[in-house]
């Protein structure tokens, strides 16, 4: 992904136009101010264009100008065959680098990695989080009568693999949302959405585990 230089700060207005900041680019830094949550600086390239780029992707973009004031920079990330430096429409979606910290945008049908290869992550609220992971027990709900549908044998692998899920997810979320709640860019606001399914499936975990302890129910267990 390349660098991004917005005709004005606003994400949500389909009218504001883009500009692909090519690697090597020269582009001077000015001075940052918080909007709607997100950090934008502005932003000058040495063709004279001006815009506003967002703080976090600027910082992941470029580096110092040697022998130059600290307010200049260079675009340092790899460029797209397909793009060039004219204003295009601003792409569709916004998404979040837990790695590098990062928001990217992306249009949609392109590959959901960061500028380093890094998958990311659409943000969700605590309810969408809490929703799919009480979503797991729906599944496992339907998949146990479902035998006489599509056999014993392929229903059986089904639960195995949902029983699997339920046990480890609350696991990976818990620690993906406690990473998250470090990160002092935009990956924070992961945070509620992992939290969310953390706790939707450490209840279905917990129903699981009251049925085969009290009630003797091995859902798939061969």
């Amino acid at each position: 992904m390349m660098l991004l230089l917005y005709t004005s700060r606003d994400l949500v207005d389909s009218t504001v136009a883009t500009i692909h900041v090519k690697r090597g680019t020269e582009i001077r830094l000015g001075s940052s101010e918080e909007i709607q949550g997100r950090e934008w600086m502005e932003a000058t390239l040495a063709d004279g264009s001006k815009g506003y780029v967002l703080g976090p992707s600027a910082r992941g973009h470029t580096s110092p100008v040697q022998g130059e004031d600290h307010e200049t920079t260079v675009a340092n990330v790899a460029e797209d065959a397909d793009c060039s430096a004219e204003a295009v429409p601003i792409p569709s979606k916004l998404w979040i680098c837990p790695k590098c910290d990062v928001e990217v945008a992306l249009r949609y049908g392109k590959k959901r990695v960061c500028f380093l290869g890094h998958r990311v992550e659409e943000e969700m609220s605590f309810s969408t989080g809490l929703t799919c992971g009480l979503g797991l027990g729906v599944a496992l709900a339907i998949a146990t009568q479902m035998s006489s549908v599509i056999g014993k044998s392929i229903a059986d692998l089904v639960i195995n693999f949902l029983l699997l899920a339920v046990f480890v997810a609350p696991i990976v979320f818990l620690v993906r949302s406690l990473m998250a709640f470090q990160k002092p860019g935009p990956a924070k606001r992961l945070a509620l959405g992992f939290l969310g399914i953390f706790l939707g499936s450490a209840i279905v975990l917990a129903v699981v585990l009251y049925g085969i302890g009290k009630l003797g129910w091995h859902p798939g267990i061969t």
